[in-house]
């Protein structure tokens, strides 16, 4: 790596993050403090006597996995370190860290959560780890566990790759708003920036979206997919934005108009990260994306607010990831 290209602005970069996720709205949010995923459901008050109540659930593990999987159908994974949104309304959220579906000893989740707007973390129900058998764990109906693994994707085809020595289609400096060759561009291919590959699998409610970059993936790199609905639009009806700083973290919309929303969640480890994005969210803001010719075109950034290097890479069609 060229020395020439290490500019380290720490305090720089606090304030660009700052811009980002301090514009996202104050949702309430789980957040999972453990560096395993949480399988979790949010149970609202109004139901809780199909779990047993709260009461039952404490006493007895066995009625507590009973619960959780008479809510199947609403379990949801959160990653290492990561947060998503939960209604405001008083419930108990069941649920239990753990990697899959496999004959583990796992940490169960029974937590009353009273009506509030402000961010719930986790806590382990318990002194120790509840020990199931594979039948016994509750069915997770997602293709992907966001853990920073890639054995998942492994047997999956890429949507796009690119070669060791393939330059990016458009280099340009967003800052000084000015178009850049290779070899005037500070961070090229350096912290992340210089993209593999890049995988996608539709679930049944999140979409998933895997990327292996040429070099470790460090804080200060963004990943960018400018949505499109069809090719003859010269301006993109918004992005979805990774902004990766620690190693897990939120995948936010923006919004031509600068608003932003939250929308799924990242996990990095080295050179690979693979986010979810929450297709409901997508689709209300852009019905039928993934049925209609909308495309995407997937760009990498790494920089501060004086300079912020954006690396457009290619283009894919959301229809052609909805056949896979």
């Amino acid at each position: 790596m060229n020395s020439m290209k290490r500019i380290v602005l720490p305090v720089l970069m606090v304030v660009v993050f700052a811009a980002w996720l301090g514009a996202l709205p104050a949702d309430r949010t789980i957040v999972n403090p453990e560096g395993v995923p949480l399988f979790y459901a949010f149970v609202p008050q109004r139901e809780e006597s199909v779990i047993g109540g709260p009461e039952a659930l404490y006493d007895d593990p066995e009625q507590l996995i009973a619960g959780i999987q008479e809510y199947t159908g609403e379990v949801r994974t959160l990653a290492p370190g990561g947060m998503w949104r939960i209604p405001s309304d008083s419930g108990v959220i069941v649920g239990y860290f753990g990697d899959g579906n496999a004959p583990v000893a796992l940490q169960l989740v029974a937590m009353p959560v009273p009506e509030g707007t402000g961010p719930v973390e986790i806590i382990p129900f318990g002194d120790g780890a509840y020990r199931l058998e594979r039948w016994e764990v509750p069915e997770f109906s997602e293709p992907i566990v966001l853990d920073g693994m890639d054995g998942e994707w492994e047997s999956r085809d890429p949507i796009v790759r690119f070669g060791a020595m393939e330059s990016a289609a458009r280099i340009e400096d967003s800052v000084r708003g000015r178009l850049l060759s290779q070899d005037d561009a500070l961070f090229w291919r350096d912290y992340g920036t210089g993209i593999r590959s890049v995988k996608s699998v539709l679930g049944a409610g999140w979409w998933y979206v895997a990327i292996d970059a040429t070099e470790p993936i460090e804080a200060g790199t963004f990943y960018h997919f400018r949505l499109f609905p069809d090719r003859d639009t010269a301006s993109s009806a918004g992005q979805l934005v990774v902004p990766v700083d620690d190693h897990s973290g939120p995948v936010v919309f923006r919004a031509p108009a600068g608003t932003i929303t939250l929308v799924g969640q990242y996990v990095r480890r080295g050179t690979f990260l693979e986010l979810s994005i929450a297709r409901d969210t997508v689709e209300s803001m852009m019905p039928l994306a993934f049925e209609n010719d909308w495309s995407v075109d997937i760009a990498s950034s790494h920089g501060d607010e004086m300079t912020r290097e954006h690396f457009t890479w290619g283009t894919i069609f959301l229809n052609d990831i909805a056949g896979r």
